[in-house]
């Protein structure tokens, strides 16, 4: 065993345990009569003030919307993925525990870029329409919010 898969072992356990959890909250009732069409109305509302906002929409000043895209990311914790019972075994073997951080890492890393695209996605219609921000300002702009919220867990783990 390596600590790749290792890492990739616990990662598929912790999904499955989160799938079980989701099966017990969600079934094919709450999935057919809330969900699906709250999906469907919402797309249709987002595809209209993607291209055309509302008028409300452009008195939101763009703090309002930075604080709340801040709220959004604070929440998570960095995962590295040992656990208790290793702990002993690698202490000893320090170079299973520094690829076990660093898989841990950057697997939260391509876990939190995928939360915050998918909060920008859903920003677009203020980014896009009401906002003006052109391609590159707004991937420089995801890219300075991964990095913050990458920070601000590093930092979170350093303080004791």
């Amino acid at each position: 065993m390596t600590p790749k898969s290792l890492v990739t072992e616990r990662i598929k356990t912790e999904w499955q345990e989160k799938k079980q959890l989701w099966k017990l909250v969600y079934d094919w009732t709450v999935i057919l009569y809330i969900f699906l069409p709250g999906v469907i109305i919402g797309g249709f509302l987002y595809y209209d003030n993607l291209f055309d906002p509302v008028p409300w929409m452009r008195t939101i000043p763009p703090a309002i919307l930075g604080f709340f895209i801040f709220f959004s990311i604070v929440p998570g914790q960095l995962r590295y993925y040992y656990r208790e019972a290793d702990q002993l075994f690698l202490h000893q073997q320090t170079d299973w525990m520094r690829s076990i951080r660093r898989l841990g890492l950057n697997f939260s890393l391509f876990r939190d870029s995928l939360r915050i695209a998918i909060v920008f996605f859903l920003a677009l219609p203020f980014f896009n329409g009401v906002y003006q921000l052109d391609l590159i300002e707004l991937l420089l702009l995801y890219v300075l919010t991964v990095l913050l919220k990458q920070n601000l867990r590093i930092a979170e783990r350093r303080t004791f």
